[in-house]
């Protein structure tokens, strides 16, 4: 068996897997959603753009955070409130670059109290904390004793234009990291990720714990799965 006979069972593996993770993600949605109906995609050029987009970067990826997040921001593009065509494209063209370690970062930045607490991470003492790259180490432990790799992250985040500033700087706490989200950065995790989980609680943070100001917020969209979780897309007032 040539080169070509053997690769090509893995690459098709790949795709098959994918696509029916996006098949059975897509009809979950439609027994929640009314107002998504799969077989009319077919004809929605935008999501074909980025289904196409997606099963590429899917192909080249094994990483389990990757594929998900592909899949998620492919069934973004076909929802109410989705970013335009040219977002869409900037957003799947990350998660394909990007390895896990970014995406985690991203997601500590848009809402740090809520990774560490899913997690199950103690909340630091954020006002003694002596930087952001401390944070990230205590948010996500493979960081500790990599300085050079997390440098290359901020780098990286900071050229893609979704952060600014350096992870040395001193004093940050939740509502803080946020601000140093872009908004083209603050609109990303939100494409491949973001759901709440129904759970009794009588204490602990409220979803937008930790902003540093208000924020006057318009839901766009909320999706309920069968499984209890409850998707829900929040645009700012202009």
């Amino acid at each position: 068996m040539g080169f070509a006979a053997w690769a090509r069972r893995p690459l098709e593996r790949r795709r098959a897997e994918w696509l029916a993770r996006l098949e059975a993600q897509i009809k979950e949605l439609e027994t929640s959603f009314k107002g998504l109906n799969p077989p009319a995609l077919a004809d929605n050029e935008e999501f074909i753009s980025a289904l196409v987009l997606g099963l590429r970067a899917a192909e080249a990826a094994h990483e389990e955070s990757i594929r998900s997040a592909l899949a998620n921001a492919v069934i973004s593009s076909a929802m109410p409130g989705a970013p335009d065509a040219d977002q869409q494209k900037i957003y799947l063209r990350f998660i394909g670059e990007f390895t896990p370690s970014h995406l985690r970062v991203l997601a500590f930045m848009d809402d740090p109290r809520a990774v560490l607490d899913a997690q199950g991470v103690p909340q630091p003492d954020w006002d003694e904390t002596s930087s952001r790259k401390k944070l990230l180490e205590w948010a996500i432990p493979d960081f500790e004793g990599r300085p050079s790799f997390v440098d290359q992250i901020n780098r990286d985040l900071i050229a893609a234009g979704l952060t600014e500033g350096s992870f040395d700087w001193a004093n940050w706490g939740p509502g803080s990291i946020r601000v140093l989200a872009y908004r083209l950065g603050q609109g990303f995790p939100r494409i491949y990720r973001q759901s709440l989980h129904r759970a009794l609680a009588g204490h602990g943070p409220t979803l937008f714990a930790g902003l540093s100001k208000h924020v006057d917020l318009k839901l766009v969209s909320r999706l309920e799965f069968g499984s209890g979780a409850v998707a829900m897309r929040y645009e700012p007032r202009r």
